[in-house]
């Protein structure tokens, strides 16, 4: 089974793929994805990392071109893929007047992959960085140092070639932990045997500054 992790932003989001194993959920191969309009910040290794440049001309498009250039990067290698997660808005990293296109965009990515019957999962940017980091507002050199510690036989080099802390290289750490928030909420409603420590953060009940993991509802497309 496949699964996705998607950071999206109009100008460079980061998406990981989980092929996991369909009996016990264990990762096979992570691989990532994105795009970006600076080209020393798009980088392909032909393993397992592919951020693909758009240009800075892509930047000056209108919302329409804008949404049909992501969606045909960010629908690579997606046919297999059953179930994916995303972030929630976070309206206080954004500038008033581009709130609206950030909705736009975000429903239409949203939109394409729910008529193609994908299971979509929305949790809010806290939880994802609680779960990784146990920190709700941590900052993106402890997403990263998580992802290090935690699965140093996933995490992929080639990224530290980036600039730290940016985009692209933090959007794709957040799609790796956007990402293992959903194996692990499919874990649990699989019944499968998980690690106290992350059991522990999947039954954290909602709070004022947290919602829970598992009160999150899944979007799909109803069968005709």
């Amino acid at each position: 089974m496949k699964i996705c992790g998607l950071d999206i932003s109009m100008n460079s989001p980061g998406k990981c793929i989980f092929d996991l194993d369909d009996d016990t959920f264990d990762i096979k191969k992570v691989n990532f994805y994105g795009f970006n309009t600076v080209n020393k910040r798009c980088i392909k290794d032909g393993v397992n990392v592919d951020i693909e440049c758009v240009g800075t001309k892509y930047t000056s498009n209108n919302i329409i071109e804008r949404i049909n250039v992501a969606l045909g990067i960010l629908s690579k290698d997606m046919d297999d893929v059953k179930f994916i997660a995303m972030e929630g808005y976070s309206f206080s990293s954004a500038k008033s007047n581009s709130l609206f296109q950030i909705g736009e965009f975000t429903g239409a990515l949203k939109k394409h992959f729910y008529d193609q019957g994908k299971g979509i999962m929305i949790y809010p940017p806290s939880v994802i960085k609680s779960f990784a980091t146990g920190n709700g507002s941590a900052e993106k050199n402890l997403m990263k140092a998580f992802f290090i510690s935690d699965y140093p036989e996933l995490y992929p080099e080639i990224i530290n070639t980036l600039p730290e802390f940016e985009s692209p290289q933090s959007d794709l750490i957040d799609a790796f932990h956007i990402a293992m928030v959903l194996r692990y909420h499919i874990m649990f409603e699989s019944k499968k045997p998980i690690p106290e420590e992350f059991l522990l953060k999947l039954s954290k009940k909602s709070s004022k500054k947290v919602s829970s993991i598992l009160e999150t509802t899944m979007l799909k497309k109803k069968s005709n």
